[in-house]
């Protein structure tokens, strides 16, 4: 697959990929506060939206709702996934791409200032999907200890030891940039801000 030229402004479209727990939450976060510092716009369009609806409505209707739609109960989001791509295997792609087509008019009309759209879930099945769309593949690494460390402690519902489909084909994906975070959050801080400062040079 041919390698993107990302573009040195205006509308920079990111994709981070990587295992349940390796920090893309955490890493969409500090990109987010490095826009705000150097008055670059951000915007955040989740792949995986309409999974946590989802979820989101199951556990209300089971009687246990949500503090967070965004909690990851990963059984279920990757049986709903599964399920919903075998219905209609675009679907998740058809809803974000509706997203980012009103987010990106929405920013045309506010002016030709740089923006950064950032994916941060993105998931196997559907990397060419984002590919076509112009967005630039970071991987954030992590041992897998340490993942399932962390996913235990933002509470996460019914981890999973071994990898859903989505996340066990990642090796397939060619990154741009990939991220270690197995260390610290300066450790991490300081990569974000290595890359950042490199597509926004």
């Amino acid at each position: 697959m041919k390698r993107l030229e990302y573009p040195r402004g205006g509308q920079i479209r990111i994709a981070l990929f990587g295992a349940a727990g390796s920090g893309k939450s955490t890493t969409a976060g500090m990109i987010e506060t490095i826009c705000g510092r150097l008055g670059v716009r951000f915007a955040l369009v989740k792949l995986g939206e309409p999974l946590y609806e989802a979820q989101y409505e199951i556990y209300r209707l089971a009687g246990r709702p949500l503090d967070d739609k965004y909690i990851q109960d990963g059984e279920l989001l990757s049986f709903l996934g599964r399920h919903l791509r075998k219905i209609n295997p675009t679907a998740l792609i058809d809803a974000f791409r509706f997203r980012l087509e009103n987010l990106s008019s929405s920013i045309q009309s506010g002016g030709p200032e740089r923006t950064i759209i950032l994916c941060d879930d993105m998931r196997f099945p559907d990397w060419e999907y984002l590919h076509e769309l112009g967005f630039i593949p970071i991987r954030i690494s992590a041992d897998t200890g340490v993942c399932e460390r962390r996913q235990r402690l933002r509470g996460d519902y019914h981890i999973k030891s071994v990898p859903a489909r989505h996340e066990s084909n990642l090796d397939s994906i060619m990154p741009e940039f990939t991220i270690e975070n197995s260390g610290s959050m300066d450790s991490l801080e300081l990569d974000v801000e290595q890359v950042m400062t490199e597509l926004l040079s």
